[in-house]
């Protein structure tokens, strides 16, 4: 079931510069940097070098899922350590993906003798993008988020569907069309994608051949969605951390539905301690 946080890094790193077409126009792609930052074991979700407006920056972008008020502090932090390692100015966007209270993106420390700190970031709400203009770009990685857009419907999802298809990679197409479809579900419920599936010819070629709905067919419908969604959790942990440690692959498959969404919700942040919390299982005892 991968989705969100860990759906938008993966079609990210397959396709930064049609994210960044996306996210920022106009901006041109320089080069992808690692996510760690100095000095301790923070990630933040994507780091790009950029050249916007005919000047190099670092694009910083961060997904959220849900509202955050420590978010300014947290983007304060991160461009701090951006800065320190990279010398370059910092544009940081936040996009959320669903409705949410989302806090101001205006923030401003002051002291004595004036303000000390003024920050400003750029915000993203996916609610309000219209799909149509995401569906015209030309950009297919995009798309996988076409369910959570303005004016989205079943049949954009299915217009969405036919422009995936077109992603030469079968791997990263077959995942861009497993996150589209959880996406949908997501936004739409499972019997109006199923439906749907089973009514459009076109859109049920591009699906029915994804992990997912072969998951269904083989295992039965309830169960074939669980089983399905505990696949894609494990390649989602597997992107991760590489090898998955063996208590945690045998705790997905009693995981429900909350606690599968909620790991690949936080796929890119949590620690693989963290994971095994979630999965209600005790921290891993530290190697001598």
């Amino acid at each position: 079931m991968p989705t969100n946080d860990n759906a938008f890094k993966v079609m990210f790193e397959k396709e930064p510069a049609q994210f960044l077409a996306r996210i920022l126009p106009g901006a041109e792609l320089l080069e992808v940097l690692s996510p760690e930052l100095p000095r301790e074991s923070l990630y933040v979700d994507v780091l790009l070098r950029i050249r916007y407006h005919g000047k190099e920056y670092i694009l910083h972008v961060e997904v959220q899922t849900a509202a955050d008020p420590t978010m300014p502090a947290r983007i304060l932090q991160y461009i701090g350590l951006t800065w320190i390692r990279r010398k370059l100015p910092v544009l940081p966007i936040v996009i959320y993906l669903f409705p949410v209270n989302v806090p101001d993106a205006s923030w401003q420390m002051d002291g004595p003798g004036g303000p000390v700190v003024t920050l400003n970031y750029q915000v993203i709400k996916l609610w309000e993008e219209p799909v149509e203009e995401w569906l015209a770009s030309g950009q297919q990685a995009p798309l996988i988020f076409t369910p959570l857009l303005k004016g989205a419907t079943m049949e954009s999802v299915g217009q969405a569907a036919s422009q995936i298809e077109q992603i030469a990679d079968v791997a990263e197409r077959g995942n861009a069309l497993n996150y589209l479809v959880l996406f949908a579900i997501r936004k739409f419920g499972r019997d109006t994608v199923l439906t749907y599936l089973k009514e459009n010819a076109l859109m049920n070629t591009f699906i029915t051949e994804s992990e997912w709905y072969q998951e269904i067919l083989q295992r039965g419908e309830q169960r074939g969605e669980q089983r399905g969604e505990q696949r894609m959790v494990q390649r989602a942990l597997e992107g991760r951390f590489g090898t998955v440690p063996q208590d945690i692959l045998d705790a997905l498959p009693n995981a429900d539905e909350a606690t599968l969404e909620a790991i690949v919700l936080h796929i890119t942040t949590d620690s693989i301690d963290q994971v095994r919390e979630r999965l209600g299982l005790a921290p891993q005892a530290s190697q001598p």
